[in-house]
């Protein structure tokens, strides 16, 4: 039992172990295959260094060159070609909303030539070009996979053509100019005229439409010192409207016409300024 204790005791020595030497030529072995793996392993770390400093080198001459960017332009160039060849590119181009912003206005400001890449189009950048078009109030452009090119408009809304200065310009529901106006345009909204008429249209405007029989009979108006107005019915009747608020102006004329059908009369001038209107017939010199 003793000697079964002594044989798996740790401490009883090994006989073959205790026979077996050294070898010195594994050792001599073992120690150049550890001192070639350092020196691996610093001329792996000298050929990244020389690496790393030449690309940063070649990078640095290409950037002040300008080689960098002409690379990259024809890498660009290259993979759009190739994506237009695969069908990716913008052979359509939808439009909603728009009235007097016209298809061609849009390619031209987007800048859109045939067969170009879809993936040059940004969108964010189309919806600055496209705001800058004068009836564009609001705009949102998608790409739609693969060809398409979604757009829709919010355009201003013309009030009247107001003149000014011997030109002709289309005005918006709230005041401001929009853009030169046609000679279409100048027969189909009201025309205005005189100081402070276009900051002054959208309230007489919306007066008006309070009353349709009036408004349907409305030309024009002429805004004097920016105080009051003069409206131009048909079939050509000038009505002077007091200064302070139009509506008021407007409510004293629909009474006298409900009363005394005065619109229907051979009239050229009715002057509400006073207390009592005045009437210029139609057949006076």
């Amino acid at each position: 039992m003793r000697s079964l204790r002594a044989a798996f005791s740790a401490d009883t020595p090994d006989p073959q172990r205790a026979k077996a030497k050294p070898d010195p030529d594994r050792v001599a072995r073992r120690f150049a295959a550890h001192r070639w793996s350092r020196r691996q392993r610093r001329a792996g770390l000298f050929m990244t260094a020389v690496f790393l400093c030449g690309l940063i080198g070649v990078i640095t001459w290409s950037t002040l060159t300008g080689r960098l960017d002409v690379l990259s332009l024809k890498f660009g160039l290259w993979l759009e070609n190739r994506l237009a060849d695969q069908g990716f590119y913008i052979p359509n181009i939808e439009i909603e909303g728009h009235r007097f912003t016209s298809h061609e206005d849009v390619t031209r400001v987007l800048g859109i030539y045939d067969r170009e890449p879809l993936t040059r189009l940004n969108p964010a950048h189309a919806v600055r070009q496209l705001s800058a078009l004068p009836w564009v109030e609001e705009v949102r452009v998608q790409r739609l996979w693969p060809q398409t090119i979604k757009i829709w408009i919010k355009e201003r809304v013309p009030l009247a053509v107001l003149h000014r200065g011997g030109q002709l310009y289309v005005v918006d529901e709230r005041g401001e100019l929009i853009m030169e106006a046609s000679a279409r345009l100048a027969q189909v909204y009201p025309n205005l005229s005189g100081q402070g008429a276009g900051q002054a249209a959208p309230a007489l405007l919306t007066a008006l439409a309070a009353y349709p029989d009036l408004h349907a009979r409305f030309v024009g108006a002429t805004r004097l010192s920016d105080q009051r107005w003069n409206l131009y019915l048909t079939p050509g009747i000038e009505v002077r409207l007091p200064a302070g608020d139009v509506r008021v102006g407007l409510s004293r004329l629909m009474t006298l016409d409900q009363e005394n059908q005065i619109l229907g009369k051979a009239i050229r001038v009715l002057d509400l300024r006073g207390q009592r209107p005045i009437v210029v017939l139609d057949d006076l010199p």
